[in-house]
């Protein structure tokens, strides 16, 4: 179920709700302020960010409960198209240090994953 935080001092709901899961969670944001649309995004750790253009969080919702985050993961991949340009996964494809990203990468995904996902990317007519 996804649901929004108080934010603390001003007191204020967060923009996005979230759902969360065992070291990670989804944040669908409704506005298209920051990242051009409707964005749903799968966060791994809070620290790794794969963002999808569009509502997504009813069927990432049902993947995670049902196959976790290697779902979620493969949902993405198969949606890749979608990606959008703030979220991390070229940085993990191309080793990007900072932040950590490739690190992270590595760790929440393992090589198998990584190793698909920059293989997809390839074959796409223009690199997301």
């Amino acid at each position: 179920m996804f649901t929004h935080d108080t934010i603390p001092i001003i007191n204020q709901r967060t923009p996005n709700a979230t759902c969360r899961f065992s070291g990670f969670h989804l944040s669908y944001n409704p506005s298209s302020a920051d990242y051009g649309s409707d964005t749903t995004a799968i966060v791994m750790g809070d620290t790794l960010f794969f963002i999808l253009n569009g509502n997504h969080k009813k069927v990432l919702a049902t993947i995670a409960t049902e196959t976790g985050l290697q779902g979620c993961i493969d949902y993405f991949i198969n949606h890749i198209e979608l990606a959008n340009p703030l979220s991390e996964h070229l940085g993990v494809i191309n080793g990007q240090e900072q932040f950590g990203i490739a690190k992270s990468g590595l760790a929440f995904l393992g090589q198998a994953n990584i190793d698909r996902i920059a293989q997809v990317v390839q074959a796409l007519p223009s690199k997301l």
